[in-house]
């Protein structure tokens, strides 16, 4: 039994790693796409307050980037963007205190206002001729888009309530297969802010919140965690212990009934055994013949 249920931990940690495997390929290409970006822009050239031409038609192509890019200066400031007005002044403000790392960072995410979508800034450093940091170019990711379909088929495999979110290193939901989770600590926060803060692979059976939203009434979910390298999130997956777990109590009912089987036969065996014992001993003896005179 101990061996079965490892093994099924096993196999939901995998599927985890494989969905957070494909979440971090997709940021690596954006960060490829977008460093390329940063080596054909030319930062002295480019004046405050100008609009990129960014585009299908325009003299820089992007594909990770639907909602927004931006070049930001060493002090925060905007230099450039497109389309005008989609990036706040609190992230312009968090990137800056990031600019003399000269590291790529990630922003907080949250609601772009047009899409209504969950987004997040990727931003990678600009540097003068002398090596000094200059500043950051810095794409908006919409993560619903690349990301949720590769959270359903895994989900999928784990039955009806199976069920898969991208959680970021607070334990705050990202994307996810069920909608209402988004923006939230979703059904598992203590599981899910834990993880997050540790951001090491892990499996655990955890007490499940109960959504009113979905027909799930089960207490607890067995949940695996798996980071990504590219940014400060991990992929959870699980569903509930009944499900997860159904494999393993099939195995325990199969040794149950034979433990009950073997003990009504050896009960048997004994209650015959006693039987035949108590049978010899209540036959009279043969008395023995008697002398002949």
């Amino acid at each position: 039994i101990e061996q079965v249920t490892e093994e099924v931990e096993a196999g939901r940690l995998r599927l985890a790693q494989l969905a957070s495997a494909e979440a971090d390929r997709i940021i690596a290409e954006a960060y490829f796409e977008l460093e390329g970006l940063a080596q054909m822009l030319d930062f002295g050239s480019v004046q405050t307050g100008e609009t990129l031409e960014i585009g299908p038609n325009g003299r820089l192509r992007v594909s990770s980037f639907h909602s927004a890019i931006v070049v930001v200066g060493p002090a925060g400031e905007i230099k450039a963007e497109q389309p005008v007005g989609r990036f706040g002044k609190r992230r312009l403000a968090q990137l800056a205190t990031q600019v003399a790392s000269g590291d790529r960072t990630v922003t907080e995410p949250w609601v772009d206002a047009v899409s209504g979508h969950v987004v997040v800034g990727l931003g990678v450093p600009l540097f003068h001729a002398d090596g000094a940091a200059a500043g950051f170019v810095v794409g908006v990711v919409d993560l619903a888009e690349p990301l949720i379909a590769d959270l359903v088929m895994p989900a999928a495999r784990l039955g009806p309530t199976g069920h898969a979110d991208l959680v970021d290193e607070r334990g705050i939901v990202l994307a996810s297969t069920e909608p209402g989770h988004v923006m939230t600590e979703g059904d598992h926060p203590d599981f899910y802010a834990e993880a997050g803060a540790g951001r090491v692979p892990i499996v655990a059976n955890v007490a499940h919140d109960l959504d009113p939203h979905t027909l799930d009434r089960s207490p607890r979910h067995v949940m695996a965690y798996a980071p990504l390298r590219n940014a400060p999130w991990g992929v959870t997956m699980g569903s509930s212990e009944e499900e997860s777990l159904a494999v393993v109590r099939r195995l325990q009912l199969r040794l149950l009934v034979a433990g009950i089987t073997s003990a009504a036969v050896l009960a048997l065996g004994i209650w015959f055994a006693a039987r035949d014992l108590r049978a010899t001993s209540d036959s009279p003896a043969e008395s023995p013949s008697s002398p002949v005179p």
